[in-house]
């Protein structure tokens, strides 16, 4: 699916002034493909820090005219922490969460995404039930192997058959044993970005 120039530009535009967060451009625009190829109704993202990859979706749903976003992210420092090794526990620990979260809910209003985008400022593990049905997942929280695996078992159960997911940071060490926990209900779609992130589809 081909981006029209407009939307494309729009997420261009938007993505570029967002401060906070690693989703290239590149992928952000990749991510609103798929969102307008599969017009999924509900879709969940796990992680939304600074809304690099929040926004290209969200932008992708409005202009379908389908589904909305729900996501997910506590923005506390203590969840970030969680089974890290030394060098992220000293950056998360420093990073104003709180202010980051006023940011994206600013930029979401500014945008006109707020009834598109559903912010749920929880822990991933404390919300699951709240969605017996996922038409698209974005995983994207704690890459920890404790995290990432139980993000895992809670999320991808719930996606639809058909349905895709994606992952970030699929190249780290600690990510290896959630993504064999995924290929036993879902096929590799893409790897790109040399193995830096994968696009499965649930079958």
């Amino acid at each position: 699916m081909i981006l029209p120039d407009d939307l494309r530009k729009q997420i261009e535009t938007e993505m570029a002034s967002i401060a906070n967060g690693w989703t290239s451009v590149e992928r952000g625009l990749e991510m609103a493909e798929l969102i307008l190829e599969y017009r999924p109704n509900v879709v969940v993202e796990l992680g939304c820090f600074g809304g690099r990859s929040t926004v290209p979706m969200a932008m992708a749903l409005k202009h379908a005219g389908c589904g909305k976003i729900y996501t997910v992210d506590p923005w506390r420092n203590e969840p970030c922490l969680e089974g890290e090794n030394e060098a992220n526990k000293e950056w998360w620990s420093n990073v104003d969460l709180d202010e980051i979260h006023e940011d994206v809910i600013n930029m979401l209003w500014r945008l006109g995404l707020e009834q598109i985008c559903i912010i749920i400022r929880a822990r991933s593990q404390d919300v699951p039930e709240l969605f017996p049905k996922i038409d698209a997942l974005n995983l994207d929280g704690n890459h920890s192997e404790i995290a990432s695996c139980r993000d895992v078992n809670n999320y991808v159960p719930r996606v639809s058959q058909g349905g895709i997911i994606f992952m970030d940071d699929t190249d780290w060490e600690s990510t290896q044993k959630c993504q064999e926990i995924i290929l036993q209900s879902c096929e590799l779609l893409k790897s790109g970005d040399n193995g830096h992130y994968k696009i499965f589809r649930k079958l």
